[in-house]
């Protein structure tokens, strides 16, 4: 392949796809974009029509399919809603049978890819020019898709240098990373990067006698939460000091510091510092190893609840 210019008027459509992968996360690959739905949780999300029927919904959203560098990128385009049929085409038989909705970038067109039907069925398996939507487990003679029976299998991608969002580590650890791949870990609330062979989570470290600014929040719970992950190293003795320092808008109505030390040797170890809600400046404390190791790059959590905010 030669070198373009992109949105140049000579160009092929070809040409333009490779350009576009580019816009997108990479694979280990240069010029190959990761395949899944574009962030908004509801992207292209299927359920169950209104009362559970032959069909399904296809929710309005985008994704994008890298099959191949030479082939560019795909977008999956959905402006609206649509209703799938499924087992009106694909009736289904005397025993169970999985299926798999996908858009398809050959076709250009959502389709359904139909499994075999088996006692104990399994998924079938799908091109690497499809974007899976979701998994329809069908009971034998089934005629309806209740929304109990659809597995939303989406996988995310981002614009290029965007964190993908991930719902937990096997679907990380599903990515085709290259060094510098970010995602966003939905079960644990932040951020991790891979640095060619490992997973590392975007952590702040904190030594002795450091003083850091910390906000955010935590939509795991109801009840509004700062919170950062940091790393909390002793320079001297078995004690790991820290200071946190919260700016005064962010200080009103908070209730308690809770920190937690991770400690690989297997020791539990924590406590917690009542604060009373007023404006505060400085909150200081220690992490410490009951078993007397030294505390050195074990990752620490630091949740502060509050209220009224």
């Amino acid at each position: 392949m030669a070198e373009f210019e992109r949105l140049h008027v000579g160009n092929t459509e070809v040409q333009e796809k490779q350009s576009l992968a580019f816009v997108f996360a990479q694979t280990a690959t240069v010029g190959l974009a990761v395949t899944g739905v574009l962030p908004g949780m509801v992207g292209l999300l299927v359920t169950q029509t209104t009362t559970a029927s032959g069909s399904v919904v296809i929710g309005a959203g985008a994704g994008v399919v890298g099959s191949t560098v030479g082939a560019g990128v795909s977008e999956a385009i959905n402006p609206g809603a649509v209703t799938f049929d499924v087992l009106t085409a694909n009736p289904v038989g005397g025993l169970p049978r999985n299926d798999i909705i996908v858009w398809d970038s050959v076709t250009r067109l959502f389709d359904v890819w139909v499994g075999t039907p088996n006692a104990t069925p399994s998924d079938p398996t799908i091109a690497n020019t499809q974007l899976p939507l979701a998994r329809l487990r069908h009971a034998a003679s089934a005629t309806t898709i209740p929304l109990a029976k659809i597995d939303d299998i989406r996988p995310f991608t981002a614009p290029a240098c965007t964190p993908i969002p991930v719902r937990n580590q096997a679907e990380r650890d599903a990515l085709p990373a290259g060094e510098g791949s970010r995602v966003d870990r939905l079960d644990l609330h932040y951020a991790e990067t891979y640095n060619g062979s490992a997973w590392l989570p975007n952590v702040e470290t904190f030594r002795n006698g450091d003083t850091h600014a910390l906000y955010g929040s935590d939509p795991a719970t109801t009840t509004p939460k700062v919170r950062q992950e940091f790393t909390a190293i002793a320079t001297t003795g078995t004690y790991g000091a820290f200071i946190l320092a919260y700016p005064h808008p962010f200080a009103h109505g908070i209730t308690s510091l809770t920190v937690t030390p991770g400690d690989p040797s297997g020791v539990g170890l924590g406590f917690v510092v009542p604060l009373a809600p007023v404006d505060l400046t400085y909150v200081s404390g220690y992490a410490y190893s009951a078993a007397g190791a030294y505390i050195n790059s074990y990752p620490v959590r630091v949740n502060v609840v509050a209220v009224g905010w």
